[in-house]
């Protein structure tokens, strides 16, 4: 067994690049038993943001820490994360709209399932993504931009000509390359 000392920092530690958040299966690999997470939350030492879900409570908050929750919340039963930040949510993120989404949208397996009612916040769209419309930006997972387009004109959720902009400021600040338009013919007749 570790020491308490070790736990939090070995806890901290995991949890930082999670911007302060960890599961349960998490803390449990640090050293922590279940049977004492409720004496930690009611101590007043950790947040409990959803089931098997946990935040530090002295960590700073960011505004990446609300999507990591969601990510978090769409884990496996591995305990891994099958949810990527999409559409407007990633547009958003990506700084290369105005648009400010009032949901998080995330793309999952297309088997992904919850016993539970999907919470408001969240707009899923099940989709199979291969690995080359993935990235990691700032510790997230997100479509990547040129994915990102494509999703939105497939939806029709944004109106084109937001998106064209979009594509262009994307271009222009090199997030998508010459390659990835040759590549997708939808963003290439979007462009001229």
């Amino acid at each position: 067994m570790r020491n308490p000392v070790e736990k939090r920092i070995k806890l901290l530690e995991m949890s930082s690049p999670q911007f302060g958040l960890f599961t349960a299966k998490q803390a449990e690999a640090c050293g922590y038993s279940s049977h004492h997470f409720n004496h930690h939350v009611n101590s007043g030492e950790w947040v409990k943001e959803d089931r098997g879900l946990f935040r530090l409570a002295t960590y700073p908050a960011s505004p990446e820490q609300v999507y990591m929750r969601w990510q978090l919340w769409t884990r496996n039963r591995q305990d891994r994360p099958q949810g990527c930040l999409s559409h407007e949510t990633a547009l958003f993120i990506y700084k290369i709209s105005d648009i400010l989404p009032n949901k998080i949208h995330m793309t999952v397996p297309r088997d992904f399932r919850r016993n539970i009612q999907i919470p408001g916040i969240l707009v899923l769209h099940h989709r199979n993504l291969p690995a080359d419309s993935v990235q990691i930006e700032s510790g997230l997972t997100l479509t990547t931009p040129a994915r990102t387009l494509e999703d939105l004109l497939d939806t029709g959720t944004v109106d084109k000509s937001i998106i064209q902009e979009s594509l262009h400021r994307a271009i222009e600040i090199g997030l998508i390359t010459k390659r990835q338009l040759d590549q997708s013919s939808s963003l290439s007749k979007l462009r001229d």
